[in-house]
């Protein structure tokens, strides 16, 4: 019956998703995650060159202010190009697990600024403001905000 998987055609129920294991469809939905993820670190740093933070002055570009300033300005970039997405539920994704990343590599760190950087927790929360993407996400994804805030909390204080 096709209610029930073959053997073949394993599937697990997982928070409530029936989720085929193939692992065909797992290297694919890896895949796709790593090119959001490329995709939006690309849009990132495309950004510094389209809103001209490579051309500034040397000095201005040492100026920890203004360099935060330029990242800010660049993940708002990054974080539109992924609203404008076809697909911006992966593409947010990819945005979400840079962040998360960035997180837990220091987790104590998280909420402080770096000299020439945003925290990674300011940029997550930059992330979080683009309302299609995230809709988008929770509804194909079936979390919420209040979830993704909460791992990144969890995160913080590991």
């Amino acid at each position: 019956s096709d209610l029930f998987p073959s053997h073949d055609n394993m599937a697990e129920i997982v928070e409530g998703h029936l989720l085929p294991l193939s692992d065909e469809i797992r290297l694919g939905a890896a895949r796709e995650i790593s090119n959001k993820i490329c995709r939006y670190v690309i849009a990132h740093e495309f950004a510094h060159i389209l809103l001209g933070h490579v051309d500034l002055p040397l000095a201005q570009r040492r100026d920890p202010d203004i360099r935060k300033n330029n990242e800010r300005q660049s993940d708002t970039f990054a974080s539109n190009t992924v609203n404008s997405s076809l697909d911006r539920e992966f593409a947010f994704l990819g945005g979400l697990i840079t962040f998360l990343h960035f997180i837990s590599l220091e987790p104590r760190e998280a909420k402080k600024e770096g000299s020439s950087h945003p925290s990674p927790f300011e940029r997550f929360e930059l992330l979080l403001k683009n309302k299609n993407s995230l809709d988008s996400f929770c509804v194909r994804f079936r979390t919420s905000e209040k979830s993704l805030r909460n791992i990144a909390e969890r995160l913080t204080h590991a």
